[in-house]
């Protein structure tokens, strides 16, 4: 592979993977994207195929592909990838009930050692409209945040680093459940303050989570986390937050769907985390909350219930280094 001359591979033809590898194409480097429809996509400079072989060329791959289907593509690509390549996925998505992450996916099922996960208060539309943003990618291997860095920056987004892939996969699914949770708060008529009340309640939840699953408290106070969360909440487009609140408002039946083009994977996933928290013991009133909503509780019963429970300590003092 030719390092800096090599094209840069995009896994997935949806919105964000269209808009990332518009946004890289625009600043002179080569693309080569993968679509099972490769004729419904045109974007300049942009090479569109729908053969897996066709990116064994590419030193870094992004992976933009839903979590459900991660397994299928990585079992795909298997054969035509190696261990000279770089794989970044942006899923905000966990598999089973044990929250294996779509990094570990990607390492069992392909031979790429040098595997990141990227995340934060990034999306199709900033990369599409060429605004300012920032990631975090989270990978063992630096010269995979390196690769990122040097891809990225020309399009106005700055790459930061951190070696808790673990933790980043984490907290960029977490912080989207999160965000669903508001979205319904708002949706009821909870004003700003019981929103942030739920919001910050909800992050402690996901600290508890993250710690079980070996990935640092440290790493949900960043981009990936708190960084997201604080996107989605000041966005009123954001998919989750707009999904959330038609839930709340009873205008979007409680079913696994698409909002806006992006594939919203709140319902299996939230079920995986409340059923990997309560096998462990570890308290997430919030997200039971949020999977009986997402159950078909109605939002109104399922937040009574939550508010009723009684207050303590906010907890937060255990879940620090």
């Amino acid at each position: 592979m030719g390092g800096m001359t090599a094209p840069v591979g995009v896994i997935g033809g949806g919105r964000f993977g269209r808009a990332l590898a518009g946004a890289v194409s625009r600043h002179g480097l080569g693309v080569r994207l993968w679509t099972r429809r490769p004729d419904e996509i045109d974007l300049e400079g942009v090479f569109v195929t729908n053969l897996p072989a066709e990116l064994e060329p590419c030193e870094l791959v992004f992976v933009c592909v839903p979590s459900p289907h991660v397994e299928r593509i990585a079992d795909l690509f298997a054969t035509h990838l190696d261990g000279g390549h770089l794989l970044v996925h942006v899923s905000r998505g966990l598999i089973g009930s044990d929250l294996v992450t779509v990094g570990d996916v990607l390492m069992a099922r392909t031979p790429v050692r040098r595997v990141g996960a990227m995340a934060g208060p990034i999306s199709a539309h900033a990369l599409e409209a060429g605004d300012p943003s920032g990631v975090v990618v989270g990978s063992r291997f630096p010269e995979t945040t390196v690769s990122v860095r040097r891809v990225l920056a020309k399009a106005g987004c700055r790459v930061y680093g951190t070696d808790d892939r673990v933790g980043v996969e984490l907290a960029s699914a977490l912080a989207g459940l999160v965000a669903l949770a508001v979205g319904i708060a708002s949706g009821l008529g909870l004003g700003p303050s019981m929103r942030a009340v739920l919001a910050a309640r909800g992050m402690v939840e996901a600290a508890r989570v993250v710690r079980s699953r070996n990935g640092r408290w440290a790493t949900l106070q960043g981009l990936a986390g708190w960084g997201d969360l604080a996107a989605a909440l000041l966005d009123p487009t954001r998919p989750e937050l707009a999904y959330g609140k038609g839930l709340g408002e009873g205008r979007i039946a409680t079913s696994e769907t698409s909002h806006d083009e992006v594939f919203i994977e709140g319902r299996s996933l939230c079920r995986n985390v409340v059923r990997f928290a309560q096998s462990r013991g570890i308290e997430v009133p919030l997200l039971e909350a949020l999977d009986a909503v997402l159950g078909g509780t109605a939002p109104h019963d399922a937040m009574k219930r939550l508010l009723a429970r009684p207050v303590g300590s906010e907890g937060i003092e255990t879940l620090g280094p």
